[in-house]
């Protein structure tokens, strides 16, 4: 999920997001509601394309990623 919101942080299109999250278009489409739905991405619609980025509160959720994961290493 962190991935996710890290490849959308200055805005892009789905595709980009499938190919370096390594996910399937089905998986990419209910992480997409998922993460509209709680806030962490917006979408913006660019002519007939729709570009995703990540919001305040999904770059805290990445924020807080990081540390779990420096904590789980850590010990």
């Amino acid at each position: 999920m962190a991935e996710m919101l890290k490849i959308a942080k200055g805005g892009v299109l789905k595709t980009p997001i499938m190919y370096k999250a390594n996910l399937n278009s089905a998986q990419l489409s209910e992480y997409l509601f998922f993460f509209l739905e709680v806030g962490l991405l917006e979408a913006a619609n660019k002519g007939e394309k729709t570009v995703y980025k990540t919001t305040a509160k999904g770059l805290h959720y990445i924020q807080g990623h990081k540390k779990t994961t420096a904590l789980d290493m850590s010990s």
